[in-house]
């Protein structure tokens, strides 16, 4: 009799720059029974401030199944995500997944959510220039 799991869990640990390059490519998903983005602009900057003072920001579920070719809506970046075997589905910490990849990628500065900038001189996540700059 199988006990339901195909795999065993396991920690794995993923760079910043890897985690938003598998949400850009579609790799990661978002289950359609997750709730909504919810977070605020202001709870984003909270997110940045910490990883920037390298701060713990907590860690994610994500879920290794198989995933169908789709568009992918994940705050206001859409993907055209190929059908992979091993997609990550987010069972726990879509708010900071969707705030990471969309505050660092110039698609998601569509949403004043993500349109932010980093004050090198005042060490602060501030509003981006409104010169289309990053």
């Amino acid at each position: 009799m199988s006990s339901g799991l195909e795999t065993r869990p396991g920690a794995t640990t993923f760079g910043l720059d890897d985690l938003v390059e598998l949400a850009w490519s579609g790799h990661i998903r978002v289950p359609h029974f997750q709730r909504d983005f919810r977070w605020t602009r202001q709870d984003v900057i909270r997110l940045f401030d910490s990883v920037v003072k390298r701060y713990p920001v907590g860690s994610l579920l994500l879920w290794r199944r198989p995933a169908p070719a789709q568009r992918v809506m994940l705050g206001a970046l859409q993907i055209d995500a190929l059908q992979v075997d091993q997609a990550l589905w987010v069972v726990d910490g879509q708010q900071r997944v969707t705030s990471l990849a969309n505050a660092l990628h110039p698609d998601g500065a569509q949403d004043p959510r993500f349109d932010l900038g980093y004050d090198v001189r005042g060490d602060q996540i501030v509003n981006r220039p409104g010169t289309g700059e990053p």
